[in-house]
Formats: C-alpha cells, structure tokens, sequence
C-alpha cells in the first residue's frame, strides 16, 4: 500500500513539473509572438512615414501607387474604391478609384474621417501654417478657399499654448484645414468648414 501512495505521488509530482514547464513555455512563446508584431507596426509605421514625409508637391500616379495602403472602402454599389494612400503627419492621402475601368479618378487629403455618404467624402486642403507669429499660405488655393480662409482665421482664434509654443526651428507649429464636401461622381466640391491641427 505505501509503494502505491508513494507512486501516486511520484506521478502527481511528474505532471506537475511538466505542466509548469508547458504553462511557461508557452507564456515564452505568447510574449515573443507579441513583441514580433508589435516591432512589425513599429517597422511599417517608420516605413509609412518615412515615405511620406518626402512628399510635399504633388506627386505622380507611380508614386503615388507606391504608398501602402492601410484601409479600403467600396460604395455600396461597388462601382468605386475609396483608400487610403499613407501617413504624413496629418493630414493623409486618399484616393478614389473607378472599378469598372481600374482608373484613378481623385486624390487628395482627408483629415481624420473620411465619412462616406453614397459618392460623397470629406476631404481637406492645407489653408496655411503658422511658425512663429506668421502664418506661410498654400500658394495653390483657389479665391474662395482663401476668403474662407482670412474669414475663419478672423472668427476662429487659434490654441492660445499653439501661438505661444509655435517655433520653425523646433517643428512646433500649427496648421489650418479647409473641409470640403467632395462628389467624386461629378466632381463637386463644397466648402464645409475649417479645423485648426497641430504640427508638433
């Protein structure tokens, strides 16, 4: 009877080592598989930004088509692709395709939310930014984008702690936004609103 209680015990302590050796090897594997792709979206953000923070002009469709694109979306009628087209500091870059032809038929910038109604988005334009007590204007607005521009600026003050904070030297700044209602069905664009955002 004893040699059998003892051999009971011999076994109970067996599977318990072995169980404690699986629970944390497989805690070892856990932890390395998350550090592996938590340091692949750090990889791709550097690479993300990286590309993006070069492109300040317009650009070509090649370059363009070289971004990654981290999200797509289809109207309903699955007739267009809107996507997005890669991280400069806000604002991004979105484009608009026609999936019947395969044709890029817009791209621009959006903000945060791209609010898709039926063939209709919110995209923005860089009204300006602000360094050190001067505001330095987008030079490819059109008239009625810098009134609107002049008479937000005039209604709408700034983030006191951004005016006072803003220096070119240290990349503090701030930036205003126009936001526009965009139909890329018949290319419309309708002046919404503006936001101020920060450059830091």
């Amino acid at each position: 009877m004893k040699i059998f209680v003892f051999f009971l015990i011999f076994v109970f302590i067996v599977f318990s080592c072995r169980n404690k050796e699986n629970i944390a090897q497989n805690n070892s594997e856990n932890i390395n598989k998350s550090t592996a792709i938590e340091e692949e979206f750090i990889a791709k953000n550097t690479e993300i930004n990286n590309l993006t923070s070069k492109i300040i002009n317009p650009f070509s469709i090649e370059e363009l088509n070289a971004l990654p694109s981290l999200w797509q979306i289809k109207t309903k009628d699955s007739k267009y692709l809107i996507e997005d087209r890669g991280t400069a500091p806000p604002p991004r870059f979105v484009v608009v395709k026609d999936l019947e032809n395969g044709e890029i038929i817009f791209f621009g910038t959006y903000f945060q939310n791209i609010n898709l109604r039926e063939y209709t988005i919110e995209i923005v334009k860089n009204y300006g930014t602000y360094y050190a007590g001067k505001w330095s204007i987008n030079e490819n607005l059109v008239d009625n984008e810098i009134d609107f521009g002049k008479i937000f600026l005039k209604e709408n003050e700034p983030p006191l702690e951004w005016v006072e904070t803003a220096d070119l030297a240290k990349g503090n700044g701030f930036g205003l936004l126009i936001i526009f209602e965009y139909n890329f069905k018949t290319k419309e664009n309708k002046i919404i609103g503006g936001k101020y955002y920060t450059t830091m």
